[in-house]
């Protein structure tokens, strides 16, 4: 019974504007209330509450003018008609459109209620005066600050900023909890919180402004616009867009330990690195979600506009916004927090002797972690925000683009970064919780009937939620000063059931049952567990193929960067240090080694690594499993530093006896070694390690040189699969071998 008024709101073809009175309606008499202002309501068709607004305007004539927005059926502004107000009845009908769609109801000073009648179909409507319906809501909202405080403690989260928006109208920015646990520091409003991934939907939003501009289109090359942009697959290097880009269809998995444990790589560098990052589907094939995209995205907008990422932003966004402490640059520690108002980053931490929560403060099962500098990848995550400033974000989109009468970005694009472009194909687990897709920094959900567009983040120390429902009118930004927490989300859940009025479910109740990691944190003790091995995958009794000093050395990757690898001051363990410091390899199995304790970077903590050996037995290289979704990353092992130096080199250069037949000649071009044999063409030599070099064209050949204190080798041993032969010096004056 509602299509024909879906389908007319979509299809009609009249001037969209103000409306003014049929001139054949009969006169009103005199009126004892007023229509004039805003109205906000609801037609309740079953299964559904189609939201609407009014706006009503008595003119110096005496009639009356108004018009109808729709939002759910993309109707904005339809002109009212035949409005008539006798006494507390007022009617009105939407202007050519089929079935005579008309509204009959009681009006008081604060509410207008009563029967949507059209085609013979009869629905009951509601609506109040605009600001009343937000009134409501921030009275329901207070109904949730208690379970706020409760949940900081039942989650182990010291701190919370919240903000929600409703009907254009701040109803709240504020904060919860302590921003600094030592100090015993109250958050607040103007607290700031790194958001984490939340910034994507910052990025998409600054691409859609220079496609609004006419600068690039959505279907524009990536190459066309950054010439260095090369990925491993030929194929997507030739063919993904501007809005691949975006929507997390590229090919390839997170990679995320290629760029979390290198810190001090540059935007350019993770650009470059991208070419050696392995994919594991085809572009377009399936949703996979990834940060170096969105990295990608924020250097397509720093090539159109000339400037870094965040100077556009700041320029095209936040200026406007007014969000002036909103920024991209985490304090170096916590005089810098406490000077910006910042709150202190923290993780879950072991309980504390005498049982959880010991003396009842759910404060001492945290402790207090290093700000992250996530510099390079800032498009995908960088901004730190307050609950205040991040209301104008969400004003702005829930405005469609508008704010405070400057538009921003047009309606039509704020809405295409809320469709979905990117099935996720999650199969849902409830009938009024159901995942919708991706669209451009988004995710598209449907709760409880409404639809959800949302996006949470995490970064060290931090978990951020950021959510709207923009047919409703409601957004909500909850941030924690906590890592790896699902609160956020599920403070969003509880507000937005009590300001819309849905059935109220108790999300906050049981720690654990969204998602969340152990309460305890899983944190390790740092000590090597030689017996533990719940799954039975440890092989017990075992020791190395080598002695721990073998494995020390460099071993690198193009795109993960650079293993260091030492042994412990000890002597009896390896150390490993990817530039931040070393920390424990704990000896596993076999060949396999852990990283288990103090100083490993948390998402290394407890990944195993194996050392791989040539034909020879020398070792090559060292495995981990840092993408789950493909083969381990493998670092090869890199050559000593001496073994690229001009003057270490040439003292291996020169001529040596294989036989009385056979003459092997050592050359040098540049920074590398040569081979020939009796003069053949030359050949490549690869430095291995010590003094040793490997045939580049042949597996399992190797050549040694001997070396004295001073002066230039003596011998050379050539070492073939199943022999070795020593090579004497051919003095310059000696015979060469025919």
């Amino acid at each position: 019974m509602i299509q024909p008024l879906l389908l007319a709101c979509l299809t009609v073809s009249a001037p969209l504007g103000i409306g003014t009175q049929d001139p054949t309606a009969v006169e009103a008499p005199a009126e004892v209330a007023d229509l004039s202002g805003s109205w906000e309501g609801s037609i309740e068709i079953p299964g559904q509450a189609l939201e609407f607004d009014l706006d009503f305007e008595r003119l110096p004539s005496g009639e009356w003018s108004g018009d109808i927005s729709i939002p759910a059926q993309g109707a904005t502004d339809l002109p009212l008609t035949a409005i008539g107000l006798e006494g507390d009845q007022a009617t009105f009908r939407i202007q050519e459109v089929p079935g005579d769609p008309t509204f009959d109801g009681s009006l008081d000073q604060a509410s207008l209620s009563g029967t949507f009648l059209q085609g013979g179909a009869e629905f009951p409507f509601s609506c109040q005066r605009a600001g009343l319906a937000a009134k409501g809501a921030k009275e329901r909202l207070a109904a949730v600050f208690p379970l706020i405080e409760q949940a900081l403690a039942d989650h182990n989260v010291p701190s919370l900023g919240v903000a929600v928006v409703y009907k254009g109208e701040v109803l709240l920015a504020d904060g919860f909890g302590f921003r600094d646990v030592e100090g015993k520091v109250p958050a607040d409003g103007d607290t700031l919180y790194s958001i984490g991934s939340s910034t994507k939907a910052f990025t998409a939003f600054a691409v859609a402004q220079l496609v609004e501009q006419g600068k690039l289109d959505w279907d524009t090359l990536v190459k066309d616009v950054l010439p260095g942009f090369d990925l491993h697959d030929e194929y997507a290097t030739d063919h993904i867009t501007v809005q691949d880009l975006l929507i997390h269809r590229s090919g390839l998995p997170r990679h995320d330990f290629a760029w979390y444990l290198s810190t001090d790589a540059t935007r350019p560098e993770l650009l470059g690195a991208m070419e050696f990052l392995e994919p594991n589907a085809r572009l377009g094939e399936r949703f996979q979600y990834q940060n170096f995209m969105y990295m990608t995205a924020g250097m397509v907008v720093e090539a159109i506009t000339g400037k870094s990422w965040e100077e556009s932003l700041t320029e095209s966004v936040l200026a406007p916004l007014g969000m002036g402490r909103t920024n991209f640059e985490v304090p170096q520690d916590a005089d810098g927090a406490a000077a910006t108002g910042s709150a202190l980053p923290y993780n879950p931490a072991g309980e504390p002797e005498g049982g959880s929560a010991a003396g009842g403060d759910h404060l001492a099962t945290v402790e207090l972690e290093d700000y992250y500098p996530i510099t390079a990848m800032g498009p995908a995550g960088s901004i730190r925000s307050s609950a205040n400033e991040m209301t104008r974000w969400l004003q702005l989109l829930l405005a469609g683009g508008e704010f405070e009468g400057e538009e921003l970005l047009g309606k039509s694009q704020v809405q295409h970064l809320m469709t979905s472009h990117s099935s996720i194909g999650a199969y849902p687990s409830r009938t009024d919780e159901v995942t919708v897709g991706y669209g451009l920094g988004w995710f598209l959900q449907a709760h409880k009937g409404h639809y959800y567009v949302q996006h949470g983040g995490n970064i060290n120390g931090f978990s951020a939620m950021v959510g709207l429902y923009p047919l409703d009118g409601l957004g909500i930004v909850v941030l924690a000063n906590r890592n790896s927490t699902g609160l956020p989300n599920l403070v969003a859940l509880t507000i937005a059931d009590h300001v819309l009025e849905l059935e109220i479910e108790d999300w906050l109740a049981a720690p654990g049952s969204d998602g969340d990691e152990d309460e305890d944190g899983d944190a390790k003790d740092g000590e090597d567990s030689e017996d533990e091995d719940p799954a039975g995958q440890r092989v017990l009794d075992t020791t190395p193929a080598h002695p721990l000093a073998d494995y020390a050395g460099t071993y690198h990757h193009a795109a993960y960067g650079t293993v260091s690898v030492a042994l412990a001051a000890e002597g009896t363990g390896l150390t490993g240090d990817i530039g931040d410091g070393p920390w424990p390899m704990i000896h596993w199995h076999y060949e396999v080694f852990q990283a288990d304790g103090d100083g490993v970077p948390d998402p290394l903590q407890g990944m195993a690594m194996q050392f791989r050996t040539d034909v020879t037995g020398r070792i090559e290289s060292l495995e981990i499993a840092a993408e789950p979704s493909i083969d381990p990353i493998v670092f090869e092992r890199q050559p000593d530093a001496s073994l690229r130096d001009p003057e270490f080199l040439d003292r291996l250069v020169g001529s040596y006896a294989a036989s009385e037949a056979i003459t092997l000649t050592i050359s040098r071009v540049g920074d590398e070694l040569r081979v020939s044999q009796n003069g053949s063409p030359l050949m490549k030599l690869d430095p291995l390690d010590g003094t040793s070099f490997r045939l580049a064209e042949l597996q399992g050949f190797t050549l040694e040189f001997e070396l004295p204190e001073t002066g230039p080798a003596t011998v050379m041993i050539a070492h073939e699969p199943g022999d070795s032969t020593r090579c004497e010096r051919i003095e310059e004056d000696s015979e060469p071998g025919n």
